[in-house]
């Protein structure tokens, strides 16, 4: 099974531990490119209620989520993070 299920499986579990609904409308999908970070993250700024924070399988894709939540006017936090485990 490819890593990307095992993290979407982690962050289902982890949810469910913490008696949080799981709702797919705040999973969105990618082939690991710039443009599906971005394409993603305009479906996710695009629902009702956007999420407040997001993470992605890819350095990547990240880029292209930043990019867009940029160009979309919201204030990205600076702070650096580590992204290995």
């Amino acid at each position: 099974m490819p890593l990307c299920h095992y993290r979407l499986q982690g962050y289902v579990q982890a949810l469910r531990r913490c008696g949080i609904m799981v709702d797919p409308q705040y999973i969105a999908r990618g082939d690991f490119t710039f443009e599906a970070g971005s394409k993603a993250m305009q479906q996710l700024l695009d629902l009702p209620q956007p999420p407040t924070a997001v993470f992605c399988h890819s350095d990547v894709m990240a880029l292209g989520a930043l990019s867009q939540a940029k160009r979309q006017g919201l204030k990205v936090p600076g702070r650096p993070f580590h992204n290995r485990f």
